[in-house]
């Protein structure tokens, strides 16, 4: 099976960063050279390098990669193999490696294996397979609920002030300003933190739209649906014995369903499933608890989980490949310093 350019590349990298010698900084620490590839410190860490920052770093862009490493060590510690999996012929110095398969299940469940797993090797892919991923989860994950949902929010914010529930007029407007902050903050982050932002936020809006979907679904038919075209409903004539009839529902039905996305509920939501600070087993259980069950976990990020997979064992690499390439690399190396390979 043939190595693929990405991994050629990642390679040369790593085994140039072994022959050349490091300052004493980076000797004495206990962290495996590759977390200070340039491409490892932007793509995966999310670490954005100030234009004049080259290698070797400033002290204090090293103690920030270190704290950013440990960072994302700790919240994925769960899925890491520990004692007799961990064998020095099986992994490179330095490096983590996965819990097998059938420990992995037997922690987390075969679904939650199967999305965690995949968050991992996503993450270590790098920028362009994180883009990928978290590409996927907004196509499948976000993208159709987060617009029904704030076009059925922006009817409702311009809409029931004026038909005297200013309250919950309010209410629209907040979740709507809510979850547009929350998709253009995840938007805005780098590396691993991405991946987690992006799942966060699929996990968050199948959870608001199990709560509401089936509500904004009949408040959209009753006003004709399309909820643009009835911005203006109301100020036509005849439309006076119809909007009485939606203004008499929404006061009757919309108490609950607003106060879900805009009276703090959501809020509560989505900073639980956007933090960091616990780990990846304290997360998924989040998840699973505030969706109500495993399943509509799955259905948010599972497509784009078993598509990545998928994708990744067509190209996997064999080690044997790989350990052919990175002998070539270290011999010409020392042949072109005048050295031999041993």
């Amino acid at each position: 099976m043939r190595i693929t350019k990405c991994q050629l590349r990642l390679v040369i990298k790593e085994e140039l960063h072994n022959f050349v010698p490091q300052d004493m900084y980076l000797r004495n620490d206990k962290h495996s050279g590759h977390i200070f590839e340039r491409s490892y410190v932007t793509g995966v860490l999310g670490i954005r390098l100030p234009l004049n920052e080259s290698y070797p770093y400033s002290p204090g862009v090293q103690r920030r990669i270190i704290q950013e490493q440990l960072l994302m060590e700790g919240f994925f510690g769960d899925l890491m193999a520990k004692g007799k999996e961990v064998a020095d012929d099986m992994i490179e110095k330095g490096k983590a490696k996965l819990m097998s398969v059938k420990a992995g299940i037997a922690k987390f469940g075969k679904e939650a294996w199967d999305i965690l797993s995949a968050f991992w090797h996503v993450i270590q892919g790098g920028a362009s397979q994180i883009a990928s991923f978290t590409k996927r989860i907004y196509r499948r994950g976000i993208d159709k609920l987060f617009s029904q949902i704030k076009e059925a929010l922006t009817w409702l914010a311009e809409k029931l002030p004026n038909w005297g529930m200013p309250t919950f007029g309010g209410w629209a407007e907040k979740g709507m300003e809510m979850l547009t902050n929350f998709l253009e903050k995840i938007k805005g982050l780098d590396g691993w933190k991405k991946v987690i932002g992006f799942a966060g936020l699929a996990v968050g809006l199948h959870y608001i739209w199990d709560k509401v979907g089936e509500w904004i679904g009949e408040l959209k038919e009753k006003i004709g649906g399309d909820f643009q075209a009835a911005l203006g409903l109301g100020e036509a004539e005849g439309d006076s014995n119809k909007m009485d009839a939606i203004r008499e529902w929404i006061k009757e039905t919309a108490t609950e369903k607003l106060k879900e996305i805009g009276g703090g509920g959501l809020k509560k939501v989505m900073e639980q499933l956007a933090s960091v600070a616990s780990g990846i087993k304290p997360w998924w259980d989040a998840a699973v608890k505030i969706a109500g069950g495993v399943k509509l976990v799955v259905d948010a990020l599972g497509d784009a989980a078993s598509a990545f997979m998928a994708r990744q064992d067509s190209l996997s690499l064999q080690p044997q490949s790989e350990a052919l390439v990175r002998r070539y690399v270290r011999n010409s190396l020392l042949v072109g310093s005048g050295g031999s390979y041993k």
